[in-house]
């Protein structure tokens, strides 16, 4: 088992494995959780890779993103949104491969609230922000714990290729670490790419 390394050109065997199983198994819960869940808004599936090139004395940290995404509307709960505007609370599971320095593992759960303004019946811009927290197995000489923070923001573009189903792309920024309970805590700073599907209820 092992990942992707830029320097070796290794294929990302068990990263592609993972991602085709993880991928096959949220188009099946698309028709399921519809059915038996009737509070969920959206359902998705999210990838991507995301870098922090700051870390003093190691290569760069990179990861691949893998997570699940459940939607729910917020809109009576917070503001008064009505469409062409969504306003949904979003819990994020997450495996994430840490590919750089070293070959391991981070897992989680972020919490976000997004909004989004539909243009026309294709697109819908969004914006997110949101919290949750972080085990990493990585050992990082600037972040004394493996237990950390997680404080998230981005955005991005659905695209809807059918009528409640859409492609996403976007940014997203993270920030790790564990808010001075243990130093050293310069924390890990990642940018990333974000692509993947919902299915909207």
């Amino acid at each position: 088992m092992y990942f992707y390394n830029g320097r070796t050109g290794q294929p990302m065997k068990t990263v592609h494995r993972h991602t085709k199983f993880l991928l096959l198994v949220s188009l099946f819960a698309c028709q399921v959780v519809q059915a038996r869940e009737p509070g969920l808004k959206e359902f998705g599936f999210v990838s991507g890779w995301g870098q922090d090139s700051s870390i003093e004395g190691a290569d760069d940290y990179e990861i691949f993103h893998l997570a699940l995404r459940f939607g729910f509307d917020a809109s009576g709960e917070f503001v008064k949104v009505e469409s062409p505007h969504r306003l949904e609370f979003l819990v994020e599971p997450f495996i994430n491969p840490v590919l750089s320095p070293d070959s391991n593992v981070e897992v989680g759960c972020g919490l976000f609230l997004k909004y989004a303004h539909s243009i026309n019946s294709y697109f819908s811009p969004y914006i997110e922000a949101g919290t949750g927290a972080v085990y990493t197995t990585q050992d990082v000489e600037q972040q004394s714990t493996r237990w950390n923070f997680l404080t998230q923001c981005g955005f991005g573009l659905h695209y809807f290729f059918r009528e409640a189903t859409s492609l996403n792309v976007g940014y997203r920024f993270g920030h790790a670490s564990n808010a001075g309970i243990k130093h050293p805590n310069s924390g890990i700073d990642v940018h990333s790419f974000i692509i993947g599907f919902s299915c909207f209820y």
